[in-house]
């Protein structure tokens, strides 16, 4: 693990907002309507797909699956668009099953408390492919200064 700095990203997709207990319902079938319209996703910037942990509040999730795109890119309908300014994250590269990735990012969570680095709930997984494969990822958690 290492910490790192990822310059601006913009990514469009589709939001999901759900209880802990729905989260593995809703964000599967999020990414299948993403992967349906991948197509009107035009100036990615990278060849996989990429999931953001972006908040928690009241014990709902805000999560995003899509794309990185070119900053300015139009907005397909029922999509959103997230811009994440330049900061730093922790760093984990993953390349166990897509299952074990949760457990990867807690395992991310303990090493930066034994560490004294401050982390959030914001969190960036990047790897993913169309019919989700396991595949190498690179794993993200915000550091909070």
């Amino acid at each position: 693990m290492k910490v790192v700095t990822l310059p601006e990203i913009t990514l469009i997709g589709i939001e999901v907002k759900a209880h802990w207990k729905e989260l593995h319902q809703k964000i599967p079938t999020a990414w299948e309507q993403l992967f349906t319209r991948k197509e009107e996703l035009t100036n990615r910037t990278t060849d996989t797909y990429t999931e953001i942990s972006v908040n928690v509040k009241d014990e709902i999730y805000t999560q995003l699956v899509g794309a990185e795109v070119k900053t300015g890119q139009p907005v397909p309908a029922g999509m959103t668009s997230l811009q994440i300014p330049k900061q730093s994250y922790l760093h984990f590269h993953h390349t166990g099953p897509l299952t074990e990735i949760a457990e990867s990012f807690g395992n991310m969570y303990q090493w930066a408390e034994e560490n004294g680095i401050t982390t959030g709930e914001f969190k960036i997984d990047r790897g993913y492919l169309p019919g989700l494969p396991d595949s190498p990822h690179d794993l993200y958690i915000k550091i909070v200064k």
